[in-house]
């Protein structure tokens, strides 16, 4: 309530995505949008995204197309830059609660992940987000560097320390140094979660513990 009539009676107007976003303060900031302008060509207002603080105030100003929510003190940002005759780049990196630019990296939109964003989240504990980087994906620590080098076609979350990746048909589990865990190639698989995954291996059903050791085989109905 008391946040409510902050935004309302603030100088200026900005709006929460949701309502559930009232309450979302990862690292005392959450994400709001406001206009900033009128399209040149037929009117339509232009929202850009920024980020404020728990009194109402927007501490990182509105200038991006998109953004994600702080996360270890660091979010995502995206940014469409028009180069001029229709032509732009749409790229995300990283920023911290300042607003400061972590790292050099740009992560490009491509055609080829369709509606998905080139960039994931940070795991709770483990401070490595998948990115898309030249038609590979890999992961970024919250420096803005390269942790794992982009060479797998699909890459989760880290879940407890391991996250599921997949490389052409087989896909298996990595720690978060980039090592494969031992046993864990897998036709299909299931994200660790409580210490605990799931895969299945030649029509078998396995259950798997921490460090990639089979607990369980069954045979697959």
């Amino acid at each position: 309530v008391i946040l409510l009539i902050l935004l309302v009676t603030a100088p200026f107007k900005i709006t929460v995505n949701d309502v559930e976003q009232l309450n979302i303060y990862n690292d005392g900031l959450t994400p709001v949008y406001m206009r900033v302008a009128d399209s040149a060509d037929n009117g339509y207002p232009i929202y850009k995204w920024g980020y404020a603080d728990s009194r109402g105030r927007v501490v990182i100003a509105c200038i991006y197309d998109d953004v994600t929510e702080f996360k270890h003190g660091v979010a995502f940002v995206n940014y469409v830059e028009d180069k001029g005759d229709g032509v732009g780049e749409n790229y995300w990196y990283l920023i911290d609660t300042s607003g400061n630019r972590r790292g050099s990296l740009n992560f490009f939109y491509s055609t080829e992940l369709g509606a998905s964003d080139p960039v994931g989240e940070f795991g709770d504990d483990d401070r490595l987000a998948p990115v898309y980087v030249g038609g590979k994906y890999g992961y970024i620590n919250t420096r803005g560097e390269m942790a794992i080098n982009a060479a797998y076609d699909e890459a989760g979350v880290f879940i407890d320390g391991d996250a599921r990746v997949r490389l052409g048909p087989t896909a298996y589990f990595l720690n978060t140094k980039g090592e494969g865990l031992t046993g864990t190639r897998f036709d299909e698989e299931r994200a660790f979660l409580g210490g605990y995954a799931a895969g299945k291996q030649n029509d078998l059903l396995v259950l798997l513990g921490r460090r990639g050791g089979i607990l369980r085989r069954k045979q697959a109905t």
